[in-house]
């Protein structure tokens, strides 16, 4: 079946065609037993959907998405709402985070000879000598 045909049929469901598309794909909806299928099946899930939306939510649905869209509705509000959920349901898992890495920090340092604890706030002559030749001293 040919794309521009299958396309030329889903926007003639949407809405009306100019003369020349509205005559084309009469032509071929009349040659074409596959496309004539392909219409009524488009057709049928058209109905069903439209016959299901209204039945599978609960009352009042609408009016809270509406609510909550109108309650978010400048840019500053959504991204408030976005980080104050992402806050929420991260801040144990950061501070788990942040313990075990300050844990595994600690011990690296107190069992590793890449920086010994005698050298960690060593500071050389030369460089104290730098700070005060500083102006401000």
């Amino acid at each position: 079946m040919d794309k521009r045909l299958l396309r030329l049929l889903v926007r003639s469901l949407e809405g009306p065609l100019k003369k020349r598309d509205r005559h084309r794909l009469d032509r071929a909806l009349s040659e074409s037993e596959e496309l004539r299928r392909a219409r009524d099946e488009i057709e049928a899930m058209r109905r069903d959907l439209a016959s299901g939306a209204a039945d599978s939510f609960r009352p009042g649905f609408a009016g809270r998405v509406l609510a909550g869209l109108e309650a978010a509705d400048n840019e500053d509000g959504r991204q408030m709402l976005f980080y104050a959920g992402f806050q929420k349901v991260f801040w144990r898992f950061t501070l788990a985070a942040l313990f075990i890495l300050a844990v595994l920090i600690s011990y690296n340092l107190a069992h590793s000879e890449l920086l010994p604890a005698n050298e960690l706030l060593y500071a050389s002559d030369q460089t104290v000598g730098e700070f005060l030749n500083l102006p401000i001293f």
